[in-house]
């Protein structure tokens, strides 16, 4: 069975600090962005569920009631271009503080955090994430679909790498390609693990990792 971008998380990396540590230890807001109706409906519903049992019980009766709401995977739904993953907390809450601390970037490959939950048991937790345009379809695997990866939407993954960069920031996922995945409407990379960060110590590492980067993108030859 495929494992889709949004069921990888990893062990939260703590070389980002202080500052990063303590976010991850904080609850984020529940809802962060939802303009559909359903959705809002939803990202004020899963303050009340209790655990994984009677999260999976909620959302498969919406799935009963709504044609485009469907289940794709254990723990994971989706409503038009929103993955819903219900799952436990010490795995998908450092995962939503990270997605959450790279908002502002804007980034092409990362997944848009719409709303996160602690569940009532406080073992178990939602997390609401958005990836533009994939209404129709689920990331898939980027070495099934690498040749037909154009050049543009491998600059638009350098170029994230970039603006991350400016800041010191480094994704040391970005050099594992089994977290890239591809969007099949847009072409857009996406990165399927952002919890694992790590600081640029000067110049020359950003230009070794970015050297290894474009490799990986078949772009040194």
């Amino acid at each position: 069975m495929m494992v889709y971008y949004f069921n990888i998380f990893q062990k939260t990396s703590d070389k980002i600090g202080k500052a990063a540590q303590k976010a991850v230890a904080d609850s984020l807001p529940v809802i962060k962005e939802a303009p559909d109706g359903l959705i809002v409906k939803i990202s004020d519903a899963i303050r009340n569920l209790e655990d994984l049992a009677s999260s999976n019980k909620f959302f498969e009766n919406i799935v009963k009631d709504n044609k485009d709401f469907i289940k794709i995977d254990n723990n994971v739904y989706k409503y038009n271009d929103y993955f819903i993953n219900i799952g436990k907390k010490f795995k998908l809450n450092p995962h939503a503080h990270r997605l959450e601390e790279i908002r502002e970037y804007k980034l092409s490959s990362a997944p848009e955090i719409i709303a996160y939950s602690d569940l009532k048991n406080n073992m178990d937790c939602v997390l609401i994430t958005r990836i533009k345009n994939s209404k129709t379809s689920v990331p898939v695997p980027y070495e099934e679909v690498q040749a037909d990866v154009t050049l543009e939407a491998k600059n638009k993954f350098l170029q994230d790498f970039d603006k991350l960069a400016r800041d010191n920031i480094a994704v040391d996922n970005m050099l594992n390609k089994r977290n890239w995945y591809v969007v099949p409407e847009t072409g857009d990379i996406i990165l399927s693990n952002w919890s694992d960060f790590s600081k640029f110590g000067d110049e020359v590492s950003k230009s070794i990792f970015k050297n290894k980067l474009r490799e990986l993108c078949g772009l040194i030859y």
